[in-house]
């Protein structure tokens, strides 16, 4: 799911007709100065000239069963600053653990990355959390399940995401860099 938040007004929508995946439709609406929160689950698609990947944590390397698998976060963070201790999710995440994976990720860019996962000595780079600039707007793509009404964690976590999307500390500083096919 992909929500627009247009500078006319701080209400969040999924707009009426709009799909399901980050198309070139919500990329205009986004370069023009609006902030999506792209909220990526199995019916999610990115455009195809987008530089990232969503991967199944079911895919070969990604489940975590034959190597130290770590779900990680910075604690400094405004999103995590009250909802965790250390610097790795506990039980209380569960319901909010994600089944995919943001993949692609230079080694340059993952100072835009907040959460992810470490999988032991496979060195694979993988974030649950990404934060992009587009023109006059940002993005803040998120495999985080937020689906869960009633699990206090999830109701934490989805208010302290959608309070720091909307304040002066959302500012991300990696440029989104679409594929020309070319």
């Amino acid at each position: 799911m992909f929500i627009i938040n247009g500078t006319e007004s701080q209400k969040w929508r999924k707009k009426p007709g709009w799909p399901a995946f980050l198309d070139e439709k919500i990329l205009d609406e986004v370069e023009k100065g609006k902030t999506a929160l792209c909220l990526a689950d199995t019916l999610s698609r990115l455009a195809d000239i987008f530089p990232y990947k969503i991967v199944s944590r079911e895919s070969d390397w990604l489940d975590g069963n034959w190597a130290s698998a770590l779900n990680w976060y910075n604690p400094r963070h405004t999103v995590f600053q009250n909802l965790n201790f250390g610097k790795s999710f506990g039980f209380e995440a569960y319901e909010v653990l994600p089944h995919y994976i943001i993949s692609d990720i230079h080694t340059e860019e993952f100072e835009a990355v907040n959460a992810g996962l470490f999988i032991g000595w496979v060195h694979l780079k993988s974030a649950y959390t990404l934060e992009l600039k587009y023109g006059k707007g940002k993005i803040l793509l998120t495999t985080f399940d937020l689906s869960n009404q009633n699990d206090p964690y999830v109701q934490t976590l989805r208010k302290n995401i959608f309070t720091y999307i909307n304040s002066k500390n959302f500012h991300p500083t990696i440029d989104l860099k679409l594929s020309t096919g070319e």
